[in-house]
């Protein structure tokens, strides 16, 4: 299968935040779905326009496979609610103003959650979750002892292990 890079995900979410009526307009806009495709093209900004014509031929570049995995991630994110996509929009707007070393990292990081097997991202999510309900001091707390594990060589946290094991 092949899996569709994370820069031409975040460009297809970006056009879509672009094509996206502006909020607080009054009347507010009818629904997009009836709307037809030229009152929608005329509704945008001339820059509008034209992220969007660049996202379509960014698109029109992607085989087969890469344009069906954009087609579903599509639909996902309409299935989300406002909230959820106000939070992917906003992720994407600090993975942009991220420098290109910082993206690249994210892009690895994301890679090898994605090869994780599923009880292992289950596992790390109810970890994630759990660390999340600390406090700030808590969680500070433990940031601060996991720096302390990660100094030892691994032949101290092998003793330590076993240590706190009662060996």
């Amino acid at each position: 299968m092949i899996r569709m890079p994370i820069p031409y995900l975040l460009l297809f979410v970006f056009a879509l935040v672009l094509a996206a009526p502006a909020l607080g307009e009054d009347p507010p806009p009818p629904p997009v779905a009836e709307l037809s495709a030229e009152q929608r093209w005329q509704s945008m900004s001339e820059p509008e326009r034209q992220a969007l014509m660049d996202a379509q031929g960014r698109f029109e570049q992607l085989d087969d496979a890469q344009q069906e995995r954009l087609r579903a991630n599509l639909a996902a994110f309409q299935k989300l609610s406002a909230p959820e996509q106000a939070m992917v929009r906003d992720n994407f707007v600090r993975f942009q103003a991220m420098d290109s070393k910082r993206q690249e990292a994210m892009r690895r990081a994301w890679q090898r959650w994605e090869t994780l097997p599923a009880p292992e991202q289950q596992r790390l999510r109810r970890n994630y979750e759990i660390l999340m309900r600390l406090s700030p001091e808590e969680r500070a707390a433990l940031v601060g002892r996991l720096r302390s594990w990660n100094e030892l060589s691994p032949a101290q946290q092998e003793l330590l292990r076993r240590k706190l094991a009662g060996e």
